[in-house]
């Protein structure tokens, strides 16, 4: 009994410490994708964000 009890507790912190891995490099991703954006997978044109910038600064 105590085996398969360490096994199941092995096998969830497994799946845990997976689950905390692929967040964080998901995070670091965004990170390095996002620092730039108007270079990069997801990109932004400038003119829309001039765009907001002016309608912003009108209010």
């Amino acid at each position: 009994m105590r085996t398969i009890t360490r096994l199941c507790f092995t096998v969830a912190g497994s799946m845990a410490i997976s689950v905390a891995g692929l967040a964080v490099s998901f995070m670091l991703f965004l990170i390095r994708d996002l620092d730039n954006p108007f270079q990069g997978d997801w990109h932004v044109s400038p003119a829309l964000i001039l765009a907001a910038a002016g309608q912003t600064f009108k209010k």
